[in-house]
């Protein structure tokens, strides 16, 4: 691949009806991937074509402190087999897994959850697995959750909350062609392949399911209200034999008449 062209088309909207919130987001990526020469001399093929899409909904509704919250989500993705760097072996197919702005992005949906979504809270990088981003992760055979969370206003400087929600992938995991050796069938190993802790290949999955798991969340929301800035006023003492006029001061407010002049409080 030599270069990319990206063109992110969708809407973002919010409705309310009375307590309730109805929030629906749609994105459609399209574009072009173009190759190298030295590839199309071999394939005959230049280039493919992005064909990818985000979409989720979610519901809120706040019933006195109580906030209640479901969403879907679903991000498209590329099928294991797809050639998509115009290799030897694969099948042809236009990019159909949706990809962040950035490499190193992760989707939004995930943000009511610290294993497999955002991970706000426990995630110790941007390109680990909890963070579910681009790079060599589970999210580039689609990804696709349902979930619903709760928050309760225990009183103004502390809010209860909990997550619970399930995880799949929209396309069944395997190893992607551009790992494979010598044939679709072929071990987990080219370059490239990303390697887990006992040097083994990370995304040599069996093609079995496209099941991620569940996960249940609990925790708590502290927050503190800013103090109110103290507004200073400093004003100059008049000499002895100076006229009250003579005051200097960045302001007024905290300054009163007095014998000799001004005094000031802060």
């Amino acid at each position: 691949m030599t270069t990319e062209s990206r063109y992110y088309l969708g809407f973002d909207s919010r409705y309310r009806i009375g307590n309730t919130s109805i929030e629906p987001t749609f994105i459609y990526l399209l574009g072009a991937r173009n190759f190298t020469a030295a590839s199309a001399a071999v394939t005959g093929i230049t280039n493919t074509d992005y064909n990818a899409y985000q979409a989720s909904i979610a519901v809120f509704h706040t019933l006195g402190p109580w906030l209640f919250g479901g969403k879907f989500a679903y991000s498209s993705g590329d099928d294991a087999n797809d050639n998509l760097n115009n290799t030897r072996f694969g099948n042809r197919s236009d990019v159909n897994g949706f990809r962040t702005l950035g490499n190193d992005g992760s989707h939004y949906f995930g943000e009511w959850f610290e294993i497999l979504g955002r991970s706000d809270v426990d995630g110790n990088s941007i390109q680990t697995f909890r963070r579910q981003g681009e790079v060599a992760k589970l999210d580039r055979f689609g990804w696709m959750l349902i979930g619903g969370k709760a928050e309760y206003k225990y009183t103004d400087s502390l809010t209860l909350e909990g997550a619970a929600g399930g995880f799949w992938t929209a396309e069944k995991t395997a190893c992607p062609a551009t790992f494979r050796v010598g044939s679709l069938s072929g071990p987990c190993t080219g370059t490239g392949s990303p390697l887990n802790s006992s040097n083994e290949p990370t995304l040599n999955f069996t093609r079995n399911s496209n099941f991620v798991g569940w996960e249940v969340d609990a925790g708590q929301r502290p927050w503190r209200m800013s103090r109110p800035a103290r507004s200073m006023t400093r004003c100059t003492r008049p000499s002895p034999t100076a006229s009250d006029s003579s005051v200097a001061c960045r302001s007024n407010r905290g300054c009163s008449p007095t014998s000799t002049g001004r005094s000031c409080s802060s």
